[in-house]
């Protein structure tokens, strides 16, 4: 095998080796760095056998031996994990080699004597030296698979791992059908242009791979973002309301004492009964204007609710509360505030925008249906559902958060309309975080 061939075959496999750690452990440098030292633990045992005399075994073992310190020292997670990660790329490599031999055994009947030979090495070594790789790379992938599903369906990573998978496929059967066909005529400068090929390949689509991760990570940091953005305008309108309610009651407090006062004078005097009676009636009246309703069972929750109704512009809307189970939900007490809470607000918007709010209703119920816990607001709607606002706020970063604390809790939301109403549903597995 000459140098360059050597040189680039064990960068190919670097690769491969690389991703299977950063895929299955915690990586402290970017891929690429990973790669350079990888490959550096690899090709410097060649190295000093090109210096000194090193036994096959010895150098087997030094290879084994510094990729073994890659491992420890590149990745951040635990031992335990960084042996499984290193006892999988044994599997790899002696999965790749196996394969790879019974494929170029079967196409070039290799026995002692080769049959076709190429300059001074066999066909069927420089076919299998490339299928390898491949074989490699799909050994890796079928890991992901096993180990990765749910996080990999988690991050959406899912069909970029299959396309890697269809790629090193196709590109064996390619290497395969090409060495075959075309076995007696392949010099060692087609083989190496093969061999380059292949290795810009692996660059170029892993290196993309990457950053397209990379891209989808930013993604989901300024979602994050946006949602706590949202989080604290929704924390900061809770505290709004609070106080508000609080300098009404504080009012009504001084209201009604400045009135029992009033009363107290005038209850003795018969001339007077009139003008008790309507103090009287004001009093009743003040009083029901500040609700205190047992909405749920979730205390937090509650008092959003009663914040929420004693809002004097609700107050024209037909609402029916039929909420259970939200303490036994499992959801977090903030999620399902800011949850219910958005809901609601898309039903209160829909109803406001009639010609006239008295003839509209809300219906919201919640419960647990076969392991899920579920809410459900029914309101009335007049026009075409838009459920996303060209610049992203009210009504459509509203959904947004609903989507993202239902993602987050194993569910999902669904919004239709069905003719003058909307049904909005909200479904999260019990107890999932």
């Amino acid at each position: 095998m000459s140098e360059a061939v050597y040189l680039i075959n064990t960068f190919m496999q670097s690769i491969i080796f690389a991703f299977l750690f950063n895929e299955t452990l915690e990586a402290k440098k970017s891929f690429a760095v990973n790669v350079f030292f990888v490959f550096t633990c690899i090709y410097s045992v060649h190295t000093l056998e090109k210096i000194i005399y090193i036994h096959g075994d010895l150098a087997v073992t030094l290879r084994t031996f510094n990729l073994a310190l890659a491992a420890l020292f590149l990745y951040r997670s635990s031992l335990a994990r960084k042996l499984c990660s290193y006892a999988l790329l044994w599997v790899v490599m002696l999965s790749g080699e196996f394969i790879g031999y019974f494929i170029t055994w079967k196409l070039f009947s290799i026995e002692e004597n080769y049959s076709v030979k190429m300059d001074k090495e066999p066909i069927g070594v420089s076919c299998g030296r490339l299928l390898v790789s491949d074989l490699m790379l799909i050994v890796v992938i079928v890991i992901l698979f096993i180990f990765k599903f749910k996080k990999l369906k988690k991050n959406d990573l899912l069909s970029r791992l299959l396309v890697l998978a269809v790629y090193a496929t196709a590109h064996s059967v390619y290497l395969s059908a090409y060495y075959y066909i075309n076995a007696r005529y392949i010099t060692q400068l087609g083989n190496m242009i093969q061999i380059t090929f292949q290795a810009l390949l692996y660059t170029i689509i892993l290196v993309q791979y990457y950053s397209i991760d990379r891209m989808g990570r930013l993604a989901r940091r300024e979602e994050a973002v946006q949602a706590a953005q949202a989080h604290k305008k929704d924390r900061q309108r809770y505290t709004e309301l609070a106080d508000s309610k609080l300098r009404d009651i504080k009012a009504l407090k001084e209201d009604l004492s400045s009135q029992l006062g009033d009363i107290k004078q005038l209850i003795d005097d018969k001339d007077q009964r009139e003008k008790v009676d309507q103090l009287m009636d004001k009093m009743s009246e003040r009083l029901g204007q500040i609700k205190a309703v047992n909405y749920c069972d979730d205390r937090i929750l509650n008092a959003v609710l009663t914040i929420k109704f004693n809002d004097p512009r609700v107050r024209s809307i037909n609402i029916q509360m039929l909420l259970y189970d939200c303490s036994r939900s499992g959801v977090d007490s903030y999620e399902m505030c800011s949850l219910v809470s958005n809901m609601l607000d898309n039903a209160i918007e829909s109803c406001l925008k009639a010609d006239d709010p008295t003839k509209t209703f809300i219906e919201m119920k919640s419960g647990i249906r076969s392991g899920f816990f579920v809410i459900r607001v029914t309101n009335s709607f007049v026009g075409e559902l838009d459920t996303i606002s060209k610049n992203g706020e009210g009504r459509g970063y509203g959904i947004k958060i609903i989507k993202e604390i239902c993602r987050r809790n194993g569910g999902e939301y669904t919004l239709k309309q069905k003719g003058s109403e909307v049904i909005a549903s909200a479904f999260m597995k019990v107890g999932e975080k």
